[in-house]
């Protein structure tokens, strides 16, 4: 096939996938921002995989307000310029986790916890409202101010409403279209955390107060999937969206591989499910050692399988084309299909397949930091 030929196949194929796309409803894949206040040390590979990014730390009150009144903004203010300069989907976590409560808070009457936490609210709405687009407001069913908010009450459950509510109200001022998660672990996993977690839920939607369901999936390697799934449907029949919201996966390379196999189709594929988030990607940046990008920059299979498999069901990352890489020079067979573009180099058991952002189908890609 001559350059022109090429080319050409190039061309349909990008045309073909981008028709492809476009016809089919979109869901983000984000991960989260670590400590860069320094937007200049951010991976190039950030912008490029991600549409969508969370804070992992500096969005949760004790590291925001480690002393009373004495609010941390750098990080977030970099997350956001960050994610505004690159077109990105934000999600804030988290207004309220029992085990990230400010030291101080205990202290104080229910009153006055009262009071800060509508504070907290408050000073971080006012501050990046306009650029939220989605909140995790109760994280893991903890909070450190229940008392504060009434308790279990009348529903078993008062201080959950009186939490969102709270948030819902400061919305109204700042950002009304922000989406209100309850965020969960161990969630789809489990029948009875599905089932506890329903029972909150539609506590919520009654009152208008919850807009999506936030689904950790950490330490889902042993999970049944068929449970999984079942539970996701479940879910699903509440009318509320899904958002996988802290994904990862620890192993080797081709246990992690098994993993991301098993797990990542069944929700990118489920219709409830409207994005996934990982809980990191890059080693030296992640809570558990599941990275699937190496510090020099090369590709774990995992991070391939899953480039490779939103490209063909309707994927929302950027453009990737990892710099050593080039599918075209010395291909052997170029096939153009509804999938879009294979390119086949070599022949036998050299043989090495590119899908259209050339990168390696069966093996680590390299070149994006």
């Amino acid at each position: 096939m001559n350059m022109i030929a090429r080319t050409s196949a190039i061309i349909a194929a990008l045309l073909i996938i981008t028709t492809t796309v476009a016809a089919q409803p979109k869901k983000f894949f984000g991960t989260i921002w670590q400590r860069w206040e320094d937007t200049s040390a951010v991976p190039r590979s950030f912008s490029q995989l991600f549409s969508q990014v969370t804070p992992e730390g500096s969005g949760k009150w004790g590291p925001a307000e480690p002393a009373r009144d004495n609010m941390v903004w750098g990080n977030l203010d970099a997350m956001f310029n960050y994610a505004e300069a690159h077109n990105l989907l934000v999600k804030e976590h988290c207004f309220f986790w029992g085990q990230s409560a400010p030291n101080w808070i205990g202290g104080l009457s229910n009153a006055e916890q009262k009071a800060e936490a509508g504070e907290w609210v408050g000073s971080f709405l006012s501050r990046y409202g306009a650029k939220i687009d989605m909140i995790d407001v109760i994280n893991e069913n903890s909070s450190p101010v229940i008392g504060a908010f009434g308790g279990g009450g009348s529903t078993g459950y008062d201080w959950y409403i009186n939490s969102f509510q709270l948030v819902r109200d400061s919305c109204a001022r700042y950002c009304p279209n922000a989406k209100l998660i309850l965020n969960d672990d161990w969630l789809s996993a489990d029948d009875q955390a599905t089932t506890d977690y329903i029972r909150i839920a539609n506590l919520l939607k009654a009152r208008n107060l919850i807009d999506g369901i936030g689904d950790q999936c950490h330490y889902y390697e042993n999970s049944d999937s068929a449970l999984v799934h079942r539970n996701l449907d479940r879910l699903a029949a509440t009318g509320l969206p899904i958002y996988i919201s802290e994904l990862d996966f620890v192993g080797d390379d081709q246990t992690q591989l098994g993993y991301y196999r098993k797990f990542f189709p069944l929700f990118w594929d489920h219709p409830a499910v409207k994005g996934i988030t990982l809980w990191g990607y890059q080693e030296g940046h992640m809570w558990r050692d599941g990275h699937i990008m190496n510090a020099d920059g090369t590709w774990h299979p995992a991070l391939t399988f899953i480039v490779d498999y939103m490209a063909k069901h309707g994927g929302a990352t950027g453009t990737i084309t990892p710099r050593a890489v080039n599918p075209i020079h010395g291909a052997q067979r170029i096939r153009l299909s509804n999938r879009g573009l294979t390119i086949v180099k070599g022949s036998g058991e050299s043989a090495r397949k590119f899908d259209i952002r050339g990168c390696a189908v069966n093996a680590r890609c390299s070149g994006l930091r």
